[in-house]
């Protein structure tokens, strides 16, 4: 750079005052900015120039050059800093100077730096020296210096020697200097040397400051250290220097330099230290710039810090990887090859140890990322020494050795190559075993004997295997690397290298991985050596179960996999018919390490194999194992089982008996006795309890008494009652997480069985969940998760076999004595549970499922005493009140108790010919008296009072004044409408369950019809949409009402408020069967009652009488007095030989049709009303005349125009009824004109029915049918199946049947010859009977005509002689809205009289054998479950067919008003023959063909209340209605007939 030229007068001289004043502002400014602003200004920013000044200066005038600020600055610090000023003055001014001499010309500063030069020679002392350097530090950093300026500061710095305590002042300088290494001229060959001087004097300086500073550590003190400051800087110049200009270093100071840093490296710890000189490497090999002779020694060093775990740095890895990947690769790796292969001369660990770590590295990168490939060879001969170093070397050799034998192309070619090198290394680890301490060898011992000199494993055996335990983990963590790298050459090897890596497995076994000890397992069994004809396949076996099975380190699906091959080897031996017993020996040590084991997967697994082999062991074997089974699940008392060791083998016990039950009667046997006492014992933990009580409760037989197992339950209704379903629970308690809740979907996941929990069932829990309360006060507690939740068919740990066992049998006959199970166990600790109580799991677990199990009546053939018993407790419970309380924190409440009781007592129902008079008695009282105890068992109540009426009506009519009573008390309770209606429909078909009826008993069933009628009015009435009706039927009606009742009112069934119209159809159905029941001398007593109340008052005032009402009283109009029922015409009426005349008029609600012969005035009368059509022959008797009579005066055309005796039907008409009493117009008949409208509105009118038509399907399924097309294609069933039909109605020729066949064919026998139908004066039902229609496979074989039938049926009656669980998608239709299934239970039951004394019993006769059935209704989930079979009853064959019948009229019923819920209603055939009268009345009463042309007003007459006798001249009010006149206010008297009858 160039100096500007000092300025001259002349210049200075030509510049103006002015000028010259405003540039000496100027400068003051700038010079007090960059004052201001020194610290934060960059090194490299320009200054304001002096070189600017002085050009200015020039031209200023000379009187200015006294002002100058520069000129000032210097002539005062020339003076300050003069040598005769005292030397404190002088270092005051210098830092003073310092401060501002960077923005000063160079003159400027090299004026100042002359007046020091006694402060800066070398003879100076160091304070003088450090002053100097206020001055030194600024010049270096100044821009316009040149060469010669730069050189001399480079030259003063070096001179300038300071204490090492501040040669951080010397490396600032040169840092300022060399702008950062980046400028180095003119001093480029000096400025190495300069650093690595520096170097040596910072770092010995440092370490002795940092020893200093140790020793002064109680001085407290956070200043840094001067040495480690300067050193750190220096470090950062040099890196900084080497990366930016790479030459400054020449092989001298190149060579300095390394020493310096191999120094650092030697002698410190400190890690800032070697970081900075790792980067001083890492530049150094990026430049290229490193000493090829000095990579040995530099490798050692990095691995000695490498190595060393006192340095946790990542610098010297990092380094070696960079050397590794640069050019000198080849010196690196040789370097680490001969710092292992002489480190046992050397014995360095730190550096064997990061010579280790980076060859394990290099490895692992296997050419990747620019690092080596190092070939396995020089790899072992430097190994050679290194196994004398100890164990960890050797351990880190193998390593390393593994995992370069774990490249593909050493693997490659190792696969060819001789393995002499590797089977001296496989010495060298038994010779480490040697050395290696055992552990209890004694405990280790194979049992050896018998293995013969062929075994390929010889060299296993005679290895020093038993030393070879030990629990160093870094030791197992090596072996097990050398094993898998074996593993991983497994593939390739062939039979002699494989026999010689199997050996070493064997021997490796504590060491090794569970993939490795797969692979034995494995190899032993393809090959074959664990299965005969092995000669030694024992003793191999044996081999695999102690050191992988017993072993506890191996991982369970390994010890599990040694299970399995057990099993296939048991296997093999059963197939091949060898003698098993040899097995015995080794199951006996699995037995034995059963005990102490602690994994759950291995003792499962375990268990597994002995209960296989326990099934074709000997009874001694079998013994054996149960009994150690017995001792893991608890029974025996073992102090250690915990709970999900006890749960676990029950689970297998369970298992077992499944697996017995097909094949062996006394072992099976010998496992229930086990499983009933386990399930009675309060030692055992509750959830063991209740897995051996699912597989107790699902116990059934079939119909030959074979005993089978339950695949799945049929307890939900029940399970819902007591909240232990998902839903049902969700809705009684707050949401609970699934964690905190056991159900059966996953309470057979094998448990952890760890032996610290406590044993069996703690006292506290215990008294948790106790059926009595503490305190006969309950109060809130919010529910407690239970136990187990209704799981379906995953309540049993395996699928049960689907079909019976043909060698165990559930009766005392069998010709085996010991093939009998003794139902007789189960029931003694059933009704010990019942009758003491239990722990609230196990009680509600029983209750719920009992009443199921009892259905299967074969089941408990033998055990009637047992029976009685199970009836005298629940009568008693149920009759005093005297119920199990439900602890409080379960939330239930003794309803719910009594709820599953009267289920139970309602099976039993069905149980008659065991129970005497009284005991049958006790049943239709027990239900009485629970209705008046618990709300919520009312509804269960109703429809076990039901079965009643079919299967001992006649002690059901000994309480039936109480039970209607009842009933009429619990009416505001509208949930129970329906199935009190129900309830009086089906018994008034039962005549023999009310004989002994009276007066007052009618008018209670009358009354509550009327109670039921005004509700439904007023729900009806309600402004609520019908479809926010449907959507809360949709919700509330998916789940058995029992349950819902019974679990809770606030979600009962409540079809009184959801579907009216049901109760209000069935409450008239009532009506008219009840009223149609009484004898016929007292019906009309009973007209006005009924008539009073058939017709209401609306909001406004008006008696309004309904159609369904007007009907009802159009039935009773033609009932009252008359049991004719359907009349028929005269058959020969027509067939007189002359013409007869035909008129009709209607006449009130009713089409009367008169029509007369001329000639002798016979005349037929036909009254078409609502409820029924009556034909009746009419013929006046015209006596002879006497002889003094006069004779009739003859008119020729009145005679012709009349003929014969001059009848007309007119006349009729009259005579029957009218008298001269004038008749008010609106009363008098309206005749119909004789035309073509007329006869078609009859013969429309004639075409409803007289009865409500009802059409059920009947499909009989056949054994092992699941399928539509094969179920429809039946043609026959079972004799059973053929009384039944014959019980539900009788046989029918459809061909020109005169009924409404329900859609079948009546010309061509299409639909089959015949079919069946019942009919009684109401109701008329048609079985679609698919076994009775042709079957066509051929032409039709998915049997489209038969489905065309059942598949638009509302309900099905389907008996299910499957053996399967019937799908409701079987048959896919939308209008199958309910499904009657019928599944026989016991074929052939002998009828057993009871063994009580005294018995009389009023039954009629009986035959010898009773055949029982399980009836239940199921209906898809959209659909109400509102039947009294929703859940299943027991029912026998004998009113079987009237119980299903009455089910399929009311289902039937209560579908065609459901069909009808989108805004319609169902219309019956009543209903709509009387709508047919009104359309008629409508159309003709003010037309003129009828003489009734007006309805004239009928005056106001006071009411007097009651019926008013009128006289003449009185004048009447009343309202026109139905076709007559209704006196005001007086309806139900004008409506009674019988006032005047």
């Amino acid at each position: 750079m160039s100096r500007p030229d000092p300025p001259d007068a002349a210049d200075i001289n030509a510049s103006t005052p002015a000028k010259v004043e405003r540039r000496v502002g100027d400068l003051d400014l700038v010079r007090r900015s960059l004052t201001s602003l020194r610290g934060t200004i960059s090194r490299s920013t320009a200054f304001v120039s002096n070189a600017d000044y002085t050009s200015t200066a020039r031209q200023e005038s000379s009187h200015a050059r006294h002002t100058d600020p520069e000129t000032i600055f210097r002539e005062k610090y020339l003076i300050e800093l003069a040598p005769s000023q005292p030397l404190k003055d002088r270092i005051r001014s210098l830092k003073a100077a310092g401060k501002e001499l960077e923005i000063y010309s160079v003159d400027t500063l090299m004026a100042l730096w002359a007046v020091i030069e006694d402060l800066r020679s070398k003879e100076a002392s160091a304070e003088k020296h450090i002053a100097a350097y206020d001055i030194l530090l600024p010049a270096v950093s100044h821009s316009g210096l040149d060469s010669n300026e730069r050189l001399q500061f480079f030259n003063s710095i070096n001179v300038l020697g300071l204490p090492a305590a501040h040669t951080n002042l010397q490396v600032l300088a040169l840092e300022r200097l060399t702008q950062q290494g980046k400028q180095l001229s003119p001093f480029e060959s000096d400025v190495a040397e300069s650093l690595n001087n520096l170097l040596e004097k910072l770092f010995t300086g440092a370490i002795q400051a940092r020893a200093l500073h140790r020793r002064q550590r109680s001085q407290k003190s956070n200043d840094p250290i001067g040495e480690e400051v300067g050193l750190t800087n220096l470090l950062t110049l040099i890196y900084h220097t080497i990366r930016r200009s790479p030459d400054a270093f020449q092989d001298k100071g190149l060579a300095l330099l390394f020493d310096g840093i191999l120094l650092i490296f030697n002698t410190t710890t400190v890690i800032h230290d070697i970081d900075q000189a790792i980067l001083i490497l890492e530049c150094l090999i990026s430049h290229s710039c490193f000493p090829v002779a000095t990579v040995e020694r530099c490798v050692e060093v990095l691995c000695a810090l490498f190595g060393n775990p006192l340095i946790a740095s990542e610098g010297p890895r990092r380094c070696l990887y960079r050397l590794l990947t640069s050019e000198w690769q080849t010196s690196t790796v040789e370097g680490l090859l001969k710092i292992i292969s002489l480190g046992y001369e050397q014995k360095k660990p730190h550096v064997l140890l990061g010579a280790f770590s980076t060859l394990d590295e290099v490895l692992l990168r296997n050419g990747e990322g620019g690092f080596p490939i190092i070939a396995l060879q020089p790899l072992l001969i430097a190994f050679r020494s290194v196994w004398r170093l100890g164990r960890s070397f050797t351990i880190d050799c193998l390593r390393i050795v593994g995992r370069l034998i774990q490249d593909k192309q050493v693997n490659d070619r190792l696969l060819g190559e001789d393995w002499i090198i590797l089977e001296s290394t496989l010495d060298e680890i038994s010779n480490l075993a040697n050395e290696s301490p055992a552990a209890d060898p004694g405990s280790k011992v194979l049992f050896r004997s018998g293995v013969t000199s062929s075994s390929p494993f010889n060299r296993y055996f005679s290895a020093p295997w038993s030393k070879l335990y030990t629990d160093d983990p870094d030791v197992c963590k090596r072996l097990q690397q050398l094993a898998s790298v074996f593993e991983g050459l497994w593939d390739g090897l062939d039979r002699n290298k494989r026999l010689f890596v199997m050996n070493l497995f064997l021997i490796l076994q504590p060491y090794t991985s569970d993939n490795v000890s797969d692979l034995v397992i494995q190899y032993m069994a393809e090959e074959r050596f664990i299965f005969p004809p092995n000669e030694n396949w024992a003793r191999h076996l044996e081999v695999l179960i102690h050191i992988i099975l017993l072993n506890p380190a191996k991982g369970e699906a390994t010890r599990c996999e040694v299970v399995h091959r057990a099993r296939e080897v048991h296997a093999a031996l059963y197939k091949g018919g060898v003698n098993i017993s040899f097995l015995d020996h080794i199951g006996r040590r699995i037995l034995s390490a059963m005990v102490i084991e602690e994994k759950a997967e291995v003792l499962s697994a375990m268990a597994e194999f002995m209960a296989e082999y326990a099934l074709d062991a000997s009874i001694e074997v079998f013994d054996y194992v149960i009994d150690t089974f017995s001792k893991l699940n608890g029974l025996q008392g073992i102090a250690e089982v915990s709970t999900a060791l006890s749960e676990n083998f029950t689970v297998r016990l369970v298992r077992l008996f499944l697996q017995c039950l097909p094949l062996s009667a006394l072992k099976t046997v010998k496992i229930y006795e086990i499983l009933v006492n386990t399930a009675a014992s309060i030692n055992i933990p509750l959830k063991s309890r209740l897995i051996a009580m699912k597989l107790l409760s699902r116990l059934r037989c079939d119909p030959d008494h074979f005993v089978k197992v339950l695949a799945v339950p049929d307890s939900l209704s029940l399970a819902a009652a007591l909240c232990r379903t998902e839903a049902s629970a969700h809705a009684q308690s707050p949401p609970q997480t699934h964690s905190n809740r056991i159900s059966l979907n996953d309470e057979y996941q094998p448990a952890r069985m760890g032996r610290t929990n406590a044993p069996g069932p703690s006292r506290s829990d215990r008294s948790r969940s106790a059926t009595r309360s503490a305190s006969g006060r309950e109060r809130f507690v919010r529910p407690t998760p239970p136990l187990w939740m209704y799981g379906g068919s995953k309540g049993l740990p395996q699928d049960p076999p689907e079909d019976a066992s043909s060698v165990l049998s559930a009766t005392s006959d069998s010709p085996v004595p010991k093939s009998t199970l003794k139902m007789s166990r189960w029931m003694d600790k059933v009704n010990d549970i019942l009758s003491k109580g239990d722990d609230w799991e196990v009680y509600s677990y029983l209750l719920i499922h009992l009443p199921s199990q009892l259905i299967n009546t074969s089941l408990f053939e033998s055990e009637a005493t047992h029976i009685q018993k199970l009836h005298e407790l629940i009568t008693g419970q149920l009759q005093t009140g005297k119920v199990h309380t439900p602890p409080t924190n379960t939330g239930m409440k003794q309803g719910d108790v009594a709820l599953c009781l009267v289920q139970t007592l309602t099976v039993l129902i069905s149980y008659r010919d065991r129970f005497n008079k009284k005991q049958l008695d006790d049943t239709v009282r027990t239900f009485l008296i629970s209705m008046e105890k618990w709300d919520g068992v009312r509804k269960c109540c109703i429809h076990a009072l039901a079965l009643c009426s079919h299967e001992i009506p006649l002690h059901l009519d000994k309480f039936l004044d109480g039970i209607v009573q009842k009933m009429s008390q619990i009416i505001t309770q509208s949930h129970l409408a329906m199935d009190i209606l129900e309830f009086l429909a089906g018994l008034v078909r039962l005549p023999d369950a009310y004989r002994s009826t009276n007066l007052m008993l009618f008018r209670t069933i009358f009354g509550i019809c009327r109670e039921y009628l005004k509700n439904s009015r007023k729900e009806r009435e309600k402004p609520r949409s019908i479809s926010s009706r449907i959507n809360n039927i949709s919700t509330r009606h998916n789940t058995p009402a029992e349950v819902r009742t019974a679990s809770d009112h606030s979600v009962a069934s409540d079809v009184q408020n959801d579907l009216p119209e049901y109760v209000f159809t069935l409450a008239y159905h009532v009506i008219t069967f009840w009223f149609l029941a009484i004898d016929i001398q007292e019906r009309s007593s009973h007209v006005g009652w009924i008539s009073k109340n058939l017709c209401y008052q609306d909001d406004l005032g008006h008696e309004i009488m309904e159609e369904q009402s007007q009907v009802t009283l159009d039935m009773m109009h033609r009932t009252a007095y008359s049991d004719l029922g359907e009349t028929r015409p005269a058959p020969n009426f027509h067939n007189q030989g002359s013409k007869t005349t035909t008129k009709t008029w209607l006449v009130g609600m009713s089409i009367v049709t008169v029509e007369t012969f001329k000639d002798n005035g016979l005349t037929q009368i036909t009254k078409r009303q609502a409820s029924g059509t009556t034909y009746a022959i009419f013929q006046q008797q015209t006596a002879p005349l006497p002889p003094h009579h006069v004779q009739r005066r003859s008119n020729a055309s009145s005679y012709n125009s009349i003929g014969g005796t001059g009848i007309l039907p007119n006349h009729v008409l009259l005579q029957l009824s009218s008298t001269i009493t004038p008749m008010p117009i609106p009363l008098q008949p309206i005749i119909l004109p004789d035309d073509d409208s007329t006869r078609r509105a009859i013969n429309m009118f004639d075409r409803n029915d007289t009865v409500d038509g009802h059409k059920t399907g009947v499909i009989y399924v056949a054994k092992g049918q699941n399928v539509e097309p094969e179920i429809l294609a039946n043609t026959s069933g079972t004799a059973l199946y053929e009384e039944f039909l014959s019980g539900l109605g009788t046989k029918v020729r459809l061909q020109d049947a005169k009924f409404n066949t329900q859609g079948l064919d009546r010309e061509s026998d299409s639909d089959g010859t015949h079919t069946y139908a019942w009919r009684d004066r109401v109701t008329e039902i048609v079985f679609h009977v698919v076994t009775m229609m042709p079957t066509d496979i051929e032409h039709d074989p998915q049997c489209i005509n038969k489905k065309r039938h059942i598949g638009n049926d509302f309900v099905n009656i389907i008996y299910n002689d499957s053996g399967l669980s019937f799908d409701i998608d079987t048959f896919k239709s939308q209008f199958n809205y309910v499904n009657i299934i019928i599944t026989p239970d016991a074929m052939a039951v002998p009828r057993r009289p009871s063994s009580a004394p005294g018995e009389d019993d009023h039954e009629k006769p009986r035959s010898e054998t009773q055949a029982y059935f399980r009836v239940q209704t199921v209906c898809f989930p959209w659909f109400p479950h509102i039947s009294p079979a929703a859940t299943p009853k027991l029912v026998s064959a004998s009113t079987l067919p009237g119980f299903v019948r009455q089910l399929a009229l009311n289902a039937s019923v209560f579908s065609l008003v459901w069909s009808n819920r989108q805004g319609g209603e169902y219309i019956s055939s009543w209903r709509n023959r009387l709508r047919e009268i009104s359309r008629l009345r409508e159309r003709y009463a003010n037309t003129a063909v009828s003489a009734n042309t007006s309805y004239p007003d009928m005056g106001t007459a006071e009411d007097r209340g009651g019926a008013r006798n009128y006289l003449e001249g009185d004048s009447w009010k009343g309202t026109l209605m139905m076709g007559g006149l209704a006196e005001e206010n007086q309806m139900s008297l004008s409506l009674d007939f019988t006032r005047w009858t």
